[in-house]
């Protein structure tokens, strides 16, 4: 049911699809109408009727040419064509250019799928001073930026704001701080994201000083404790570090540069992380109240037991129906938050596992963060309470 609300993807490692957006395609010129116009002619013609057809190269007398718009297309010459499917089986190249051929030479060039955070700097600079003094504030959407004049043969095959995964649309904003997947020829994907913005290369490495400096500013956070009745009032090192953890990761969603942890690292993180917090409550439980829970349970009677049920069950249900009722929160921010409320690291592994994606996460962070620390500072109150 999250899945499906979600519209999550399968994210079986294993999986693919058998349909691809973009293709290339290599087709011998022999239809006379279509020689002596240069490639930005025809470039040019494509954007006009609202395809995307690109020339990236060609074959002349053996020679492999690049790129370049002022080449003049000529009869026998085989042209390595990039496009979106659905514009190229529109276009017809066959009654256009020829019949397509398989060329794995001028078709074999490197290609690239980039991640590119949009900062939008040295495009307006690109702009000019005269754009810039009349405060030219155009907003840009996949579908303008596709055509602007660094993208010819680049595709975007992924748009991505603040960790949230968006659909690649035509009418979607692009904002300062997204992240545009780009693929394409290298050489082009190179010069439109250093135009774009900052390029971020996929990167299987940790950078661990950005998690040390985030555990090393909870525990600062963490440690000073104000003394009532002689009980000390305290975050402690460890409710420091969990609140670090929102700080850190939404400036990760604002810096996508910054701190980078792969997916293996973060699962790795999260499992052992979880496995070795049950274990230490399982063992501490044991030893501790093992012991004394039967006796206790005789002394008190039941109603102990039935209590401690509803104490846990009545705030969950009064949260969900305020959030569903009243709030009208989606139901897995909703579920998100209710197992950050209750400090419930499981309830979230759960969730994120059966929606097949990290949506629940984003109601977690803050009650979780608050549930901590009041169940940390509030245990030295129910202590003073008690004297």
């Amino acid at each position: 049911m999250l899945a499906a609300d979600l519209e999550a993807v399968d994210q079986d490692p294993d999986a693919g699809e058998g349909y691809y957006k973009h293709v290339l395609r290599a087709y011998p010129l022999d239809v006379p109408r279509f020689a002596g116009r240069t490639i930005g002619d025809f470039e040019a013609e494509q954007k006009a009727a609202g395809r995307r057809l690109y020339i990236t190269r060609l074959r002349r007398a053996g020679e492999i040419l690049e790129h370049d718009p002022g080449t003049r297309i000529e009869l026998g010459d085989t042209l390595a064509v990039s496009a979106v499917r659905g514009d190229l089986v529109a276009y017809d190249a066959r009654s256009h250019i020829g019949v397509e051929t398989d060329d794995s030479e001028l078709l074999g060039y490197r290609t690239e799928t980039l991640h590119v955070v949009v900062t939008g700097r040295r495009r307006d600079a690109a702009r000019g001073d005269r754009d810039a003094a009349r405060g030219d504030r155009t907003v840009r959407t996949i579908g303008t930026l596709r055509h602007e004049e660094f993208m010819p043969g680049v595709f975007i095959e992924g748009h991505w704001r603040r960790g949230a995964d968006l659909r690649v649309r035509l009418d979607s904003t692009v904002e300062r701080g997204d992240t545009l997947g780009l693929t394409g020829p290298r050489h082009r994907v190179d010069a439109a994201a250093a135009v774009l913005g900052k390029p971020v290369p996929t990167s299987f490495a940790t950078e661990m000083v950005w998690i040390a400096l985030g555990l090393f500013l909870g525990g600062c956070l963490g440690i000073p404790a104000l003394h009532a009745a002689g009980a000390p009032l305290s975050l402690s090192t460890s409710t420091g570090a969990l609140l670090m953890g929102p700080v850190f990761g939404w400036i990760r969603s604002k810096y996508p540069t910054y701190g980078n942890l792969p997916s293996a690292a973060q699962w790795l993180m999260g499992t052992l992380g979880l496995c070795v917090f049950v274990t230490v409550v399982g063992l501490n439980a044991g030893l501790n109240a093992g012991p004394t829970f039967v006796p206790g349970l005789r002394e008190a009677g039941w109603p102990l037991l039935l209590w401690g049920t509803a104490v846990t069950t009545l705030p969950l249900l009064a949260g969900f129906l305020y959030g569903h009722f009243v709030q009208r929160l989606h139901l897995p921010i909703l579920l998100g938050a209710l197992a950050g409320a209750q400090t419930t690291t499981a309830a979230l592994g759960a969730l994120t596992e059966r929606a097949r994606s990290q949506i629940p996460a984003l109601g977690t962070t803050v009650p979780y963060a608050l549930g901590n620390v009041l169940l940390t500072m509030w245990g030295s109150v129910i202590v003073l309470l008690r004297r």
